[in-house]
């Protein structure tokens, strides 16, 4: 049986699960314990960007495809730009430093329902616009 997810990872979760605070690595080994860490292919790209060499890459993706997924779906970008032209509106030019593949990580979490995991005050401002719920790690 499949276990519905609890949060979707953003890159920031994951790196935090190799050097981050022990609180913050507690939560996220919690939530992958318990097999509730979603990931998205954007966060997976982003998390293959760092890896040093083709063996590392391979387990990576390997580890990757065990965990639940949020598919990334034609409408999602869509959103992503709605919420850039929100940031634009609501916080007066702040749109310009949030990454387009944080807007694009936090579209995915809302269409799918859930939270995004994170260490990224982006999130922060992209929560003001969409109401969506956002998790920080502490």
């Amino acid at each position: 049986m499949l276990t519905r997810p609890e949060a979707l990872g953003d890159t920031t979760a994951w790196i935090a699960l190799r050097r981050g605070p022990p609180a913050a690595v507690a939560s996220v080994r919690r939530l992958l314990r318990r097999g509730t860490l979603a990931v998205c292919d954007p966060v997976a790209l982003e998390l293959a960007r760092g890896a040093r060499n083709v063996r590392e890459l391979s387990a990576l993706r390997a580890w990757l495809a065990l965990l639940p997924a949020c598919a990334v779906a034609p409408a999602t970008w869509t959103r992503a730009q709605e919420v850039l032209e929100g940031l634009a509106l609501h916080r007066g030019g702040k749109h310009r430093g949030v990454p387009p593949m944080d807007l694009l990580v936090a579209a995915v979490a809302e269409e799918h329902g859930l939270p995004v995991l994170h260490d990224d005050a982006h999130f922060d401002l992209i929560a003001e616009v969409t109401g969506q719920p956002m998790v920080r790690l502490p």
